[in-house]
């Protein structure tokens, strides 16, 4: 029930970074930046870290 507080703050995050980006290397910096983000978030999770 509470997904829908969530999605409408992340919302205007997308729209701006979607602006922001309209340079390709740009949009291939923040992929890389978000991928490298989420591979060290998951390792931490799955070492039973506090991740939120």
């Amino acid at each position: 029930m509470s997904m829908a507080r969530y999605v409408l703050t992340i919302f205007p995050v997308f729209y701006i970074l979607f602006k922001v980006t309209q340079n390709p290397w740009v949009k291939r910096a923040v992929v890389y930046l978000f991928f490298a983000l989420s591979l060290f978030l998951s390792g931490h999770f799955f070492r039973w870290g506090w991740v939120a």
